[in-house]
């Protein structure tokens, strides 16, 4: 803890009035030293410490915390500070953990919105209904004029640029040899099944594609000389 938490009440008892000044300014000092180190009130193994450690430490002379007082007592080799704040501990030390935890959380949600934002096509980081609406216009447009490049008299297939069917798998493959395009496939499904309002486009599909590394060929076995003996 960063400061004291003292209660007046504590300031107004009869160990602190009835104490002497020193005694008092000891107490502070120790009471200062427990509440930055979280130590719950109690200075652990400090029997023996030597002056110019206690110094280091609390600010305080060994013969100050050796003498007999009301704000402090000694169990064994262990300080034991009266009026210290655990339940003021416990607060703080809670709320850090919860914050630590909200930092954690975060930081995962931040590298969730990297992933969607590589995976999100060119052109459709709005996301808005409006926006939906005319990516399907444009996806239909686009459509039509790959079916004016085919031959006469093949008819095109019938789709958009949310139906995906068998000729663009085909395609996908061919593009990409060192990928196993099916198993990626089922990849997205897995991955669209928690993202129920993104779509397996043919954008998305190659999105994904050009993100996965391509397997790497195995090795051909060195043909051996017919003129090794």
């Amino acid at each position: 803890m960063r400061w004291l938490n003292i209660e007046i009440a504590n300031l107004r008892s009869p160990a602190f009035v009835g104490a002497e000044p020193v005694e008092r300014a000891t107490w502070l000092s120790l009471l200062a030293y427990c509440c930055d180190q979280e130590n719950g009130g109690v200075i652990k193994g400090c029997r023996e410490w030597k002056d110019r450690q206690w110094q280091m430490t609390c600010g305080v002379l060994a013969s100050e915390v050796c003498a007999e007082a009301q704000l402090w007592a000694w169990r064994g080799n262990d300080l034991r500070v009266a009026y210290y704040p655990v339940a003021k501990e416990a607060e703080v030390q809670a709320k850090r953990e919860f914050a630590s935890r909200g930092g954690r959380a975060s930081g995962e949600a931040r590298r969730e919105a990297q992933l969607e934002a590589q995976l999100q096509p060119e052109g459709e980081a709005g996301g808005s209904q409006d926006g939906e609406a005319d990516r399907e216009r444009k996806g239909k447009e686009r459509n039509v004029m790959e079916g004016k490049g085919k031959e006469v008299g093949r008819s095109a297939p019938q789709s958009n640029a949310y139906l995906l069917d068998e000729e663009f798998w085909a395609e996908m493959r061919r593009h990409y040899p060192g990928i196993d395009v099916d198993a990626e496939s089922r990849k997205m499904d897995a991955w669209l099944l928690a993202r129920p309002g993104r779509k397996k486009t043919r954008q998305f599909v190659i999105n994904w594609l050009n993100k996965v590394e391509p397997a790497l060929a195995p090795a051909k076995p060195k043909e051996k000389s017919k003129w090794a003996w």
